[in-house]
């Protein structure tokens, strides 16, 4: 939690989201002891405001790294369910609220 605010000062674009997954990405495959905290630090990092839904579900889908990429996506694939989720009730919200006037 120390460091998201360090991370935030380089996080203000999509592809520098991406860059640090990718960066998170091959720091655990490279270091396997860390493998099963991947998912966590991507779900801290979100609620820290660091990356962003949108880059998280692009690098789920298109933009994840070869090594470890099987392991990596099944780690997060319920982080990227609850997000996608998110964006469907927020979608549907809207689409009310736009009903309604």
């Amino acid at each position: 939690q120390r460091v998201a605010p360090i991370f935030n000062q380089f996080c203000k674009k999509a592809a520098t989201e991406i860059v640090l997954i990718n960066t998170l990405q091959l720091w655990c495959y490279e270091n396997t002891k860390t493998i099963p905290v991947f998912s966590k630090l991507l779900k801290l990092l979100y609620s820290q405001d660091v990356l962003s839904d949108q880059a998280i579900i692009y690098w789920f889908s298109k933009g994840s790294k070869l090594q470890g990429r099987a392991t990596f996506l099944s780690a997060a694939e319920p982080l990227v369910k609850f997000l996608k989720e998110q964006e469907e009730e927020e979608e549907e919200s809207e689409d009310e609220e736009e009903d309604d006037e």
